[in-house]
Formats: C-alpha cells, sequence, structure tokens
C-alpha cells in the first residue's frame, strides 16, 4: 500500500520554508542541534500517521490518511527575566505567520494533491524552566499540532 507521509513531510518543510521567507531571523531547521543555531528556529519534529482503507473494493478506491504533525517554534535571547516577555511574543508572531500562512486556501493542501488539507488542531507555547537555559538568557518552545487528511 503506498503512503503519502513522506510527501507530506517534505510538502510541510518546503511550506514552513515558504511562510517565514519574509523572517530573516528565523531558521527553518530539520531538528534541534543543526550547525547553525538561529534564535528564533522551526522544524517539525514528529509525523503521525493512521490509515483507513477503504472497505469495499479496496484495490480501486482510495486510501485515506490522517496525519498529525508536530511543528516545534523555538526563540531564545540572551538576558535576564525582562526580556521573556519578548521572546514569548516573538514565539507568539511565528505562530501567526504560520496560521494565516495555512488559512490561506492555496496553501492548506500543502502541494501535496488537492485531496490533501492541513489545520492547526492545537498550540501550546511554555517558556523554558530549565536552571542551565535560564543560566545563558531566556527561552519559549510552541508545539503546533497540525492535522493533516490526503487521500491515496
Amino acid at each position: 500500500m503506498t503512503s503519502n507521509i513522506g510527501a507530506v513531510r517534505v510538502a510541510l518543510r518546503a511550506a514552513l520554508v515558504s511562510a517565514y521567507a519574509a523572517d530573516e531571523t528565523v531558521g527553518v531547521m530539520y531538528g534541534p542541534g543543526e550547525p547553525t543555531n538561529p534564535s528564533d528556529a522551526v522544524w517539525v519534529a514528529s509525523l503521525r500517521v493512521d490509515v483507513n482503507p477503504a472497505t469495499l473494493a479496496a484495490s480501486s478506491r482510495p486510501t485515506d490518511e490522517l496525519i498529525e504533525a508536530e511543528v516545534i517554534l523555538s526563540s531564545s535571547r540572551n538576558g535576564p527575566a525582562e526580556v521573556q516577555p519578548f521572546v514569548a511574543a516573538r514565539v507568539d508572531a511565528m505562530y501567526s505567520t504560520l496560521f494565516e500562512y495555512l488559512r490561506t486556501s492555496s496553501n492548506y493542501t500543502l502541494g501535496v494533491s488537492a485531496n490533501t488539507w492541513a489545520r492547526i488542531v492545537r498550540y501550546v507555547s511554555e517558556p523554558s524552566d530549565n536552571p542551565q537555559v535560564l543560566a545563558k538568557g531566556r527561552n519559549e518552545t510552541a508545539t503546533v499540532k497540525i492535522a493533516i487528511e490526503t487521500r491515496v
């Protein structure tokens, strides 16, 4: 059975590159720990797929895939606790950019197929409470869950 999960991962990363192209401070990464370490970063953390195969005449009917993607938005700055509101505002701005990008009718398909749609279903943002991170500055990380439905 074929799957669109690989195409969705590539398309989602391309969507992130496109969404943040105008903001030079945001680095679209493949994950944490890359050699480049921008102060504002975004990456696709994981993809989980749930397949709903066709029950009748399965060989000739399409299969629906429900994919849950986690995208991480992260912002960090050197400085004392007074810097935290700025860091939180940056993460909120990054979220707004992604939300507006996916809301645009031509972008919600991610370019995978006409039978693909993506929408944000959850957004959780938390400041870092790690003492090692706080000793260097302030950090805020948000997890954005995106529900993607595609037909194979």
